[in-house]
């Protein structure tokens, strides 16, 4: 991991990096949502505009986790990393 963490340095992921990494995401977000239900819902609410009670509230959120990171490497002009 090491490795991998100063090849990114702080260049966004590709999109087809999240899109290939979906699941893994989806995952992360169903264990923090039963670790800490209370937090998960108002940080993915508040960061990625979606609702995490609502039905499909996984593909909302990987829609704004996207849309977020297009709108950082245009603004800011970061570079993207795929390993």
């Amino acid at each position: 991991m090491p490795r991998f963490n100063r090849a990114k340095s702080d260049a966004l992921p590709t999109r087809a990096l999240l899109v290939k990494r979906r699941e893994c995401i989806y995952e992360y977000w169903r264990i923090y949502q039963q670790c800490l239900p209370q937090r998960f819902a108002h940080q993915i609410a508040r960061a990625l505009g979606c609702d995490p009670a609502c039905g499909n509230w996984q593909g909302q959120a990987f829609s704004g986790l996207q849309e977020n990171i297009e709108r950082l490497a245009t603004t800011r002009g970061l570079e993207r990393w795929e390993p």
